[in-house]
């Protein structure tokens, strides 16, 4: 792999974007994500992730059209979480090392291995940066490299860092084209023009960036469907805090905002949808 001039402009783009429209849970220190993903573990809320069955069907059987894994294959899955991924893996191949920093999100996963007597995934927790390390320390390297929907990794950075890890192949899953319900509604009520949520996020800068390193990255596309229920103040504190950094033409963003959950309370609880498309990014090192 070959960092040239076409591959460095696409990742200083996916750089600039992350600054101008970045994630919420990459705002937050590494303590504080990590109790956000121990509260999601706790109430089991796969749906709140989009984390439905066909997705994860139609994604596996995209890997074994491919053949990208065999019963001799050594799996790395990074940001495992409650093993969405690790179980069918461990089905599919010789061993699966399952990483992730949240304690109850692999508490979870320990949870399923156990019941289903599985023998060949290994837990390990770690952040993605000092697994990186550990794992080059120990010249450590898998036949196939996968994370799904994972924050962490939403940099050109991270990419080379996955490549690094692999020996065959590696699978990187992203948004495309994806669109949450209460954010759209809203920019039509302050008359700003409706954008996208995936933005700094989007599968399109680590395919060009891979694209013109000479990887041949393929794209395949699968449905990302999420309803999650969130207390009215808590949306309301979410919604302003995006808002404000955004350019509309409201005088009071807060009170449309206010208004906006108020009519939309049910049960004390304001539903919100985010729906669209993710891309399954995969490439040979």
């Amino acid at each position: 792999m070959e960092i040239t001039k076409m591959s460095k402009f696409w990742q200083d783009q996916w750089e600039n974007e992350l600054k101008e429209y970045p994630l919420p849970i990459l705002e937050k220190e590494e303590k504080m994500q990590i109790e956000t993903w121990d509260e999601i573990a706790k109430a089991n809320d796969d749906a709140s992730l989009g984390m439905g069955e066909e997705r994860i069907r139609e994604v596996i059987d995209v890997l074994r059209t491919l053949k990208l894994i065999t019963k001799e294959s050594k799996v790395l899955d990074i940001g495992c979480g409650t093993g969405a991924y690790t179980l069918p893996f461990a089905d599919m191949c010789k061993s699966v090392e399952a990483v992730d920093f949240s304690p109850e999100m692999l508490r979870g996963l320990q949870e399923q291995i156990k019941q289903k007597g599985i023998s060949n995934v290994q837990i390990t927790k770690s952040n993605f940066e000092q697994f990186v390390e550990n794992a080059k320390n120990e010249q450590r390297t898998y036949d196939l490299v996968f994370a799904s929907m994972n924050p962490g990794l939403y940099s050109g950075d991270s990419i080379l860092k996955m490549s690094k890890l692999s020996s065959g192949s590696c699978v990187y899953i992203a948004p495309s084209q994806i669109t949450n319900q209460a954010q759209s509604e809203l920019s039509f009520l302050l008359e700003e023009p409706m954008e996208q949520i995936a933005k700094g996020n989007n599968v399109i800068y680590p395919f060009s960036m891979l694209y013109y390193m000479g990887c041949s990255p393929q794209m395949f596309y699968t449905n990302y469907d999420s309803t999650k229920h969130e207390e009215k103040e808590q949306m309301i504190e979410r919604l302003v805090k995006y808002f404000s950094k955004r350019r509309t033409k409201a005088v009071d963003i807060k009170k449309a905002i206010v208004k906006y959950v108020e009519d939309n309370v049910r049960d004390g609880l304001v539903e919100d949808r985010t729906a669209g498309l993710v891309g399954i990014l995969i490439w040979k090192p």
